[in-house]
């Protein structure tokens, strides 16, 4: 199911329903999947990242996106691909190469599958893309795991 909601003649939000495991789940697709995303779109996140470049941080850690996570467990769905982590990690305009950068995707999706499968619970809100209670939880496992190494 697709839904949008519109001001004026402008479509402003994209959000799509799918099953997961018995619960109708929503996720939002117009700020992931975009043909621009590769160009124009990364230009605020450069000049954020050049202004502020004294006060990088040590570590930044790269959460996924609802659909990144859950995208194996949509009926009939093919996972898109997206750049986030690729730009994140790779472009050399945004010079990170000082900052550790943890992508958290993996781990997400296994905990995902795992919570799924025995106590049908999710990472992310139903109705939303913020993590749940469990998401949070998750993302403390992680950052706890990466802080002992």
């Amino acid at each position: 199911m697709s839904r949008s909601t519109k001001k004026g003649d402008t479509e402003t939000q994209k959000v799509f329903e799918y099953n997961l495991n018995g619960q109708d789940v929503l996720f939002k697709f117009d700020y992931v999947y975009n043909d621009t995303f590769s160009g124009n779109n990364i230009i605020p996140l450069t000049s954020i990242f050049n202004e502020y470049n004294k006060y990088l941080p040590d570590v930044i850690i790269f959460i996924p996106t609802k659909y990144e996570v859950y995208c194996d467990f949509i009926e009939n769905n093919t996972c898109k691909n997206t750049e986030h982590f690729s730009i994140l990690k790779n472009d050399p305009v945004l010079n990170l190469n000082s900052v550790k950068i943890l992508d958290a995707t993996g781990f997400f999706r296994n905990k995902a599958k795992s919570l799924m499968q025995i106590k049908n619970k999710l990472l992310y809100e139903v109705d939303d893309t913020h993590l749940s209670e469990t998401g949070v939880s998750a993302l403390a496992e992680f950052v706890s795991n990466h802080i002992k190494q």
